[in-house]
């Protein structure tokens, strides 16, 4: 059981020999109308709602319903007996405030027998029973304003055939209608909604339906009319409104009608056949199709008409030309070619809008829903199928068909920039090798030195010429430059080092030389932007610029995620600079330099074939994967014949096929050069001529030191010869 929404409530029971239903006009001061209906007297219970909690109220149903089922010896379906054997009713409202005479108001003519001597009750008993036995569905709802007889005998019915049912009464109208039409969505069954109101009531509830677009494959309709007001229903009737019509013509004969949408997809009827019954001679029916079909057999076959989609010119997915005369023709695309699949096996052709305001759009905060979402959600048009993904928001205004494409976000930035070379000559080590090299350097000669000069002194020998630190300073460095040097010296130490000096000179001059041929062959590029850590750091640190699609489902990423790293890179984000309204904009915006493009992989890889694949980077890490579908009307019925036919485009590889096929069109030799090594240049080269240089600058910067040295020395000669001579 349950209860509640500001409009209306409801409090149901599934039980057989009762149900539980709100009287609108007394639901205003807070109170709950029981009828029971059995063998035991019909008795209402007040329940001031604001004075008793809904514990208590659950407490006191349950007990109430305890107690009908130990009373009860009689099930309802005695009534269907009353009312064929009597032409009366004695368990109604209006029975106990009329006494006992029946008037069926509400439209439904103002007479208690019909001329055939049939009760108009169990007229309506009959047809409902005829009606509810042609449908698979079991879960009932009754929307009445009088004709309380018909309703009891109708729901007593229903559950001797294992159906669940819900009653409403329209005694002041349909304000509440939404509420209850929106809470079908929630059930997954099909649910058969009998409707006996006046013109009036009847009316205002189609009204309500197509003005807060409350469509639903999953609901039919049954409306029983003693008045034909099919012209003034169907301008409010729409695709998703499955309706079967009963429309007396005489006493005891109904037309049998059900709506469709015809090629100039409008909703008309078309014959279904008569319906007759009376007491004496029973039913007669003819019937020259089901009264109810399943919505995936009766749109299987458009019937060649034309479905209007709404698109953006958005290749791979869509690419569209324009001759001029207001057309919009599509050429090719993965999207075009999925539905032009689905057109092909479903008999409907295909009129392209482009969106006004050319966006993906969505529910905003204000409840306005912009771009295709809205256009599709105003049924302004069938469907979209854009590089659509499927998100809660969306989910409010449109419904989706399955995904049928899935991909990831990814970032296009520039192509790394090449490093400059210049220092090539000591990048091949890290700086703690260098120092390591320089301290041996400086340390070792007279370590080897103060050896040699030890073992002549202990030998009584004396010291040999080229027995110097320069010397020694000399043949280290030669050695490092895989330079043949004599050794001079005798000593067997002075050699022994000498030996496994040369040897470490070998190593790490091996390495230093593969190490500095592999860095000149391979270019070396500044550090790319691979994750959103990488994005992140680039905007803060190299001045980078976000690239978001406005109103793109990636914008909504960012702007909605509770995930740091995204709500980072958000709080960034510059409108004025970053929003592009289409892929071509945020590719150009790239390679303009100092932009960061976050879209999704397709579309992007595509436009950087188109480009030049060389001058874009491409994230490794992605993210968000996410799968695309077709955005339909809510309660759109052709949504299911969508995904059967969908379903079969994937297990055949037609969708990896059209995707193929997009880009394979955009494909073009890439540019050779940054694929591997290349030929030895002027700048792997300018680390050599840089060293060069500095040669240069150091014999320039010497030569001007000896001068200053020079000419210190000779002025003071000159003023040494001066003193001399005037003594």
């Amino acid at each position: 059981m349950s209860s509640n929404t500001n409009h209306f409530s409801l409090i149901r029971c599934h039980h057989r020999c009762c149900y539980i239903a709100l009287d609108k006009q007394r639901l205003s001061e807070f109170n709950a109308t029981f009828f029971f209906h059995g063998s035991i007297p019909k008795r209402e219970i007040w329940l001031a709602m604001d004075n008793i909690s809904k514990k208590s109220v659950q407490l006191l149903i349950l007990g109430l319903l305890l107690q009908t089922v130990i009373s009860s010896n009689v099930t309802a379906a005695q009534n269907v007996t009353n009312l064929n054997s009597q032409g009366s009713s004695n368990i109604t409202r209006d029975t106990e405030l009329k006494g006992g005479n029946i008037t069926l108001q509400a439209g439904f003519k103002d007479r208690r027998l019909a001329p055939n001597g049939t009760s108009v009750e169990a007229e309506l008993v009959n047809l409902i029973e005829f009606l509810f036995n042609g449908t698979t569905g079991r879960n009932v709802y009754f929307f009445y304003d009088s004709a309380d007889a018909v309703i009891s005998a109708s729901i007593a019915m229903c559950y001797r055939r294992g159906a669940e049912v819900t009653v409403f009464r329209c005694l002041d109208g349909v304000d509440y209608v939404d509420k209850i039409i929106m809470s079908f969505n929630k059930l997954e069954s099909i649910r058969n909604v009998f409707v006996l109101c006046s013109p009036k009531v009847t009316k205002s509830l189609f009204n309500k339906i197509y003005k807060l677009f409350l469509e639903s494959a999953l609901t039919h309709w049954f409306v029983i009319l003693y008045e034909d007001i099919l012209k003034e229903l169907l301008p409010i009737m729409r695709e998703g409104t499955q309706v079967t019509f009963s429309i007396n013509r005489e006493p005891g004969l109904y037309d049998l009608r059900e709506s469709y949408i015809n090629i100039k997809n409008k909703a008309a009827t078309r014959e279904l056949g008569w319906w007759f019954w009376n007491a004496t001679i029973g039913t007669k029916k003819l019937l020259m199709r089901p009264l109810y079909r399943p919505v995936l057999e009766v749109y299987k076959d458009f019937g060649g008409r034309e479905l209007i989609v709404t698109v953006i010119d958005n290749w791979p997915f869509w690419h569209l030309t324009y001759p001029g005369d207001g057309r919009v023709i599509p050429t090719s695309g993965l999207d075009y070619n999925v539905l032009k699949t689905i057109g092909d096996h479903l008999n409907f052709t295909l009129r392209m809008e482009i969106t006004p305001d050319g966006k993906w759009g969505g529910v905003m905060a204000d409840g306005n829903v912009t771009g295709m979402v809205g256009v599709v959600h105003r049924h302004e048009a069938h469907a979209a199928i854009n590089e659509f993904t499927i998100t809660e928001q969306r989910e409010r205004a449109v419904d989706f068909t399955k995904p049928y494409y899935y991909e990831c976000t990814t970032l296009i930035s520039p192509a790394p920039t090449k490093q400059i070379r210049m220092f090539a000559v000591l990048m091949s080590f890290t700086p703690k090798v260098w120092t390591a090299f320089l301290i041996l350097m400086i340390i070792i000669p007279p370590l080897v030195m103060l050896l040699v000069r030890l073992r002549r002194k202990l030998f009584g020998e004396i010291n040999r010429p080229w027995e110097r630190l320069a010397t020694v300073y000399f043949m280290m460095f030669g050695h490092l430059m895989i330079q043949a040097t004599r050794i001079p010296s005798d000593i067997l130490v002075y050699r022994l080092f000498f030996v496994f000096w040369f040897l470490f000179c070998f190593l790490v001059t091996a390495l230093y030389s593969e190490v500095m041929i592999s860095m000149l062959a391979v270019p070396a590029f500044e550090k790319p932007i691979d994750s959103l850590y990488d994005l992140l750091e680039a905007i803060e640190k190299r001045h980078f610029i976000t690239c978001l699609g406005c109103g793109s489902n990636n914008e909504f990423i960012y702007s909605n995620t509770d995930q740091k790293i995204y709500r980072d890179i958000y709080a960034r984000f510059d409108h004025s600079k970053g929003c592009v309204k289409n892929w071509d904009d945020g590719m150009d915006k790239v390679l303009s330099g100092g932009y960061v493009f976050s879209n999704n992989r397709l579309g992007a890889e595509v436009r950087a074939n188109l480009r030049g694949r060389s001058k874009f980077h491409f994230a490794e890490h992605e993210f968000y994967a996410h799968g695309y579908s077709i955005a339909c009307p809510n309660g759109s019925p052709y949504k299911t014949a969508f995904e059967e036919v969908l379903i079969r485009e994937l297990s055949h590889g037609l969708v990896q096929k059209f995707t193929k096929d997009e880009l394979d069109k955009a494909r073009k030799p890439e540019d050779v050069g940054d694929n591997g090594p290349e030929p030895i240049n002027i700048q792997h080269l300018q680390a050599a001529f840089f060293l060069v240089a500095i040669g240069n600058a150091c014999a320039l910067l010497l030569l001007v030191v000896e001068k200053l040295a020079h000419w210190k020395k000779s002025r003071s000669t000159k003023r040494s010869t001066g003193n001399s001579d005037k003594r």
